[in-house]
């Protein structure tokens, strides 16, 4: 949206507002206390986010609607997916499901320990980004033809969002045997094939 957030705009739902684009007083971010250290030991997300809520405790936030900062996209769906694959074959750490939800759980507890039960809508937002996040290793996985990390993101993401329908069926996709889900996806409308084993020809 065009317009700085209010506080109840920020525990209510997610806002994208990057470090990058920020400016601010020096006595602003010691009184902060800078960045929590606690979020580096998990995937690179929540760690920004936590940061503005607090920035926005310190005093109201302006808005300038001009660019300050250029950003460089992939140009398909399929080349973004592989670059957000944030783990690598010889990092078994890196191979591990959990760093994608370990700062999920630490923004959740410390909004909640924070704002109580202002922040209720925030960590709903928060639970349904981490599903997002976990759905998108899944299919970078699928990419990948690794059916058993695959298969550990979304049961991962039905634990963050249990009545997501889509999941359930790109678990279930997960044991198809190869020549099987080739067969079905062949008669499948492109838009579901790219959902269930994710946008390889996007």
């Amino acid at each position: 949206q065009k317009r700085a957030p209010a506080m109840e705009d920020l525990l209510s739902g997610l806002w994208n507002i990057l470090p990058s684009t920020a400016v601010m007083k020096r006595t602003s971010y010691d009184a902060i206390g800078g960045f929590r250290e606690e979020f580096a030991t998990g995937h690179p997300q929540w760690e920004d986010s936590y940061f503005m809520i607090i920035a926005r405790e310190q005093g109201r936030f302006v808005y300038l609607d001009e660019p300050t900062v250029l950003y460089r996209a992939a140009a398909s769906v399929a080349e973004n997916l592989k670059r957000r694959r944030v783990w690598k074959p010889e990092n078994a750490e890196a191979m591990r499901v959990e760093r994608y939800t370990r700062n999920s759980d630490l923004m959740q507890r410390l909004v909640r320990e924070r704002f109580g039960d202002r922040a209720v809508r925030l960590i709903a937002a928060i639970r349904d980004a981490t599903v997002n996040l976990l759905v998108g290793a899944g299919l970078t996985a699928m990419l990948e033809d690794d059916r058993i990390l695959a298969r550990r993101c979304y049961r991962l993401a039905l634990h963050y969002g249990a009545f997501n329908t889509k999941t359930y069926v790109r678990l279930a996709w997960t044991y198809l045997p190869p020549r099987v889900a080739r067969a079905i996806s062949a008669a499948l409308p492109p838009k579901l094939q790219r959902a269930v084993s994710g946008p390889a020809q996007a």
